[in-house]
């Protein structure tokens, strides 16, 4: 399960527009690229795949190995029609 929520004030629509089945799709596909690609270790995370400022509270939980399982598991389906 994937759950999108707008933080931005006054609610821009950004999440209705990812929401769109095309643009979702071009999103996982370049998270996967940006998590696949990383240099740092697996079982972890840095600021150049999964942590920001506003991570902070669960950088020690982040794991790249993760959110790159469920990726390649959710895209495979999608890119096999």
């Amino acid at each position: 399960m994937l759950i999108l929520f707008d933080n931005v004030l006054g609610r821009t629509g950004l999440v209705k527009r990812i929401a769109d089945e095309d643009n979702i799709y071009n999103i996982l596909k370049s998270s996967l690229e940006r998590v696949k690609n990383c240099t740092c270790g697996k079982e972890t995370s840095c600021y150049g795949c999964l942590r920001n400022y506003q991570s902070q509270f669960c950088h020690e939980l982040l794991r790249r190995d993760v959110v790159l399982d469920f990726l390649e598991n959710n895209l495979q389906d999608e890119e096999s029609l």
